[in-house]
């Protein structure tokens, strides 16, 4: 490495699993004060360490700490002479250069003293690549605590055998036990009285020669699936379900026949059942494909110890150690939300609906269930608020209001349509599961609900999106006819006055809901209509303003001059005070074009408001009520 370059992420994790070799060489002077120093509280954050950034790089190549410290830098030169200081506290720390010119901040990272309950993990104690077999005792800790202390995380969606897939992996008892699939409509044998199972989430990815469950093999699959036909993430899977002591795992593409339409829609339409339902579900969430695998090496902690002292790791409980060790910090965010998994189509409800989900991140697991999120390497440890995917009715009064249920729902709204799919044919589908256990607005209409279809047609989009159609036939007042992002329309503290009546709704597939094709879908509406052009005439940007009237739109422009363009009233709301004589009141409305010449069907182009104050003419007043129908 050329002297005062800091090495490249590549090298940076590749330096990780070399320094944990150099455990036992002792640490420089230096480092030896630095650790006495973070042994002993309460101290100033701040220490100083070498006096010029050269001194700390050439004791990089016999000093584990300094070697990790070199590692916190990004690719980029360093100063020779730039001052070095480690700024600790008791959650994240981080190494700072600063010369005469400049200040740079390494990479943030953790420390822990290896003494007490987190310490004795093997993230921390390890001092070899982490495994599946190192880390099996905190899984097991999370677990047991889950199953045998929260309420909310031991409520399914259905009980009994009605709660199992239709197919289900077994994986056998041993580790070298062949595996094949089952139907479980069919009797069991006596001894399996255990029929809890995994769930695997994963990652499809572009991988043409993946195992999957097709007409031609069925067969062959319910006596063996060859193990050496598997793909690495579903090996893991299996390795991961056994060492649990589960004997059962659901796969999509293994369980589901991948080439029989009828058999696809009707799996596909029990997605709530089958994550609700599994003991746990096992995230793939590192991984970019069902090729890639997920129990990769991690890399340990750095060890940096004070020669010639006791084994810090046999210290008592609340004793002062001999030495500590050092880990990269994990961005929480990074690692879970923005992970190549988490950024797929049908992984929101799977995420949503799952009890507990294990996720084999980068460089450490992490436990989600509906009452706990927690890290292997202890900094994450909290109540799971809902901030990553919680689940939403199956657990009893979860929401005191309807109010605080239309803003869970449209939360994942807003994020479901900026996740990827392989095929944009399933994003239908794909809500199908999260659909059916969501069920406080009544009858679903295409990601919309009857009891509140006024106020859900308001959803709002961008210009730039509005022409992205993600798939044709697709109704225009959905907001799934649109790819991009999608926001609520009415955002309010007060309830909005209803000014439409849904007079019927019209959904028609030609199989199971939501996962077949979708044949027809229209609404009629009873509500006041206004000329667009009689208000604002040719051109409009996305907000006008008319004497004491303000409008406001979520596009530009509306159809052609030749066109006709509707305002159609939805709901109003707004705030009145008589006493001091004065009051104001938003209307919310759609825009609608006319659809061929029957004049009687219109198709959705855009949402809006206004805000109108007293005394000025709602232009919605002198209209008279119509019945028209969206398509």
């Amino acid at each position: 490495m050329a002297r005062n370059q800091a090495p490249t992420k590549d090298q940076s994790q590749n330096l990780t699993i070399r320094q944990s070799q150099r455990d036992g060489e002792g640490v420089c002077d230096l480092c030896r004060e630095l650790i006495q120093y973070i042994l002993s509280p309460p101290h100033h954050p701040a220490f100083n360490h070498y006096d010029n950034f050269s001194e700390m790089e050439a004791s990089a190549e016999r000093c584990p700490s300094c070697h990790f410290f070199l590692s916190c830098f990004d690719p980029g030169p360093i100063h020779p002479e730039s001052k070095v200081v480690c700024c600790i506290t008791n959650s994240t720390s981080a190494v700072v250069v600063t010369s005469n010119e400049t200040a740079k901040v390494g990479r943030s990272f953790i420390w822990n003293s290896l003494l007490g309950h987190v310490g004795n993990r093997a993230i921390w104690k390890e001092t070899k690549p982490l495994t599946l077999e190192s880390s099996l005792p905190v899984i097991w800790e999370w677990r047991d605590a889950c199953a045998s202390t929260h309420e909310e995380c031991n409520v399914s969606f259905h009980h009994g055998a009605a709660g199992l897939p239709t197919r289900l992996i077994y994986v056998g008892s041993g580790i070298e036990s062949p595996c094949r699939l089952v139907a479980t409509s069919s009797p069991m044998p006596k001894e399996w009285t255990d029929l809890r199972y995994a769930a695997l989430s994963h990652c499809w990815g572009h991988v043409s020669n993946r195992t999957k469950s097709l007409k031609s093999n069925l067969g062959d699959f319910m006596i063996e699936i060859e193990a050496e036909k598997l793909s690495r993430t579903f090996a893991d899977a299996i390795t991961v379900t056994k060492m649990l002591g589960l004997r059962f795992l659901w796969i999509d593409c293994l369980c589901i026949v991948q080439d029989d339409e009828l058999d696809w829609q009707r799996e596909a339409a029990k997605m709530a059942s089958v994550f609700s339902n599994a003991e746990l579900t096992i995230a793939a969430t590192a991984s970019r494909n069902s090729d890639q695998g997920f129990l990769f090496p991690r890399a340990p902690a750095v060890h940096a110890t004070i020669p010639g002292t006791a084994d810090y790791a046999d210290t008592s409980e609340g004793a002062v150690g001999k030495g500590v060790a050092f880990r990269f910090e994990t961005d929480v965010r990074r690692a879970l939300s923005d992970s190549v998994l988490l950024q797929r189509g049908w992984v929101l409800q799977e995420m949503t609906l799952s009890r507990r989900i294990l996720h084999f991140a980068q460089n450490q697991l992490f436990w989600c269930c509906r009452s706990r999120m927690a890290s292997e390497d202890g900094t994450l440890d909290c109540r799971n608020l809902g901030n990553f995917y919680s689940i939403p009715s199956l657990v009893p009064n979860k929401y005191p209001s309807l109010e605080e249920a239309r803003k869970c729902w449209w939360g994942w709204v807003e994020k479901y349509n900026s996740l990827e799919f392989t095929k944009e044919a399933d994003r239908i589908a794909a809500l199908a599961g999260l659909t059916e256990a969501f069920t406080w607005g009544g009858k679903p209409l295409l990601g919309l609900w009857e009891k509140d279809i006024l106020r859900g047609l308001t959803w709002r989009t961008d210009e730039k999106e509005a022409s992205r159609r993600a798939l044709p036939g697709l109704p225009s007042w959905s907001w799934l006819s649109i790819r991009g992002p999608i926001y609520e329309g009415i955002w309010t503290y007060f309830p909005p006055m209803r000014c439409a009546d849904l007079v019927d709704s019209c959904i028609e597939w030609s199989g199971e809901a939501l996962t077949s094709t979708l044949l027809n879908a229209k609404l009629r509406l009873r509500t006041k209509l206004i000329p667009f052009r009689d208000v604002f005439g040719e051109a409009v940007g996305d907000r006008f303003r008319d004497g004491h009237t303000e409008y406001s739109f979520d596009l530009k422009s509306f159809g052609s001059s030749e066109s006709l363009v509707l305002m159609l009233l939805v709901c109003e709301g707004g705030y009145f005070r008589t006493s001091q004589n004065w009051n104001w009141k938003r209307p919310h409305f759609l825009i609608i074009e006319r659809v061929g010449d029957s004049g009687q069907e219109y198709k959705r182009v855009g949402s809006g408001q206004s805000h109108i104050m007293g005394g000025t003419i709602d232009p919605f007043h002198v209209a008279e009520d119509v019945e028209i129908t969206l398509i």
